[in-house]
């Protein structure tokens, strides 16, 4: 296999296992404290090559998402409360992949859905984040290091 083609597979399903690492940490955190932990305590995970930007419980309702640039995008209606984690991850020196990690503040169903993102595509799809969390899923997607 390519080194080329080998760093753009490798790179992408780090950022996913760091998304699962932030998951799976936050259900830690409420199996063992019998929901002590908050939301906001999940900024001091320490993953490698990762920094933990944001930390927020998200309130019921409409969600207006960041874009690049920070000019905002078209805001998300209907929303449950949800547990809003968002991140980088600097696996190479060359790289800065953010993502976001979504985890429903109640009625959780339990599973995990992956939003993907086809070719170059360099944003967060937040529109089908709610669809997920929508749908009792906690959820998460990255902009796979490419910046729009």
């Amino acid at each position: 296999m390519s080194p080329w083609i080998r760093h753009a597979l490798v790179i992408p399903l780090r950022a996913l296992l760091v998304s699962l690492m932030v998951l799976s940490a936050a259900c830690l955190f409420a199996v063992r404290s019998a929901g002590a932990a908050t939301c906001e305590s999940l900024a001091a995970l320490a993953l490698p090559d990762t920094t933990i930007v944001l930390a927020k419980s998200q309130p019921v309702g409409t969600f207006t998402p960041p874009k690049p640039v920070d000019a905002p995008g078209p805001p998300l209606d209907d929303l449950p409360a949800f547990c809003r984690v968002a991140g980088e991850i600097k696996p190479t020196k060359d790289s800065d992949i953010k993502f976001e990690v979504w985890i429903p503040a109640s009625d959780w169903n339990g599973k995990f859905m992956g939003i993907g993102n086809g070719g170059w595509s360099g944003e967060i799809w937040y529109p089908f984040m709610g669809v997920a969390l929508r749908r009792g899923y906690a959820t998460a997607s990255t902009d796979t290091g490419h910046s729009v």
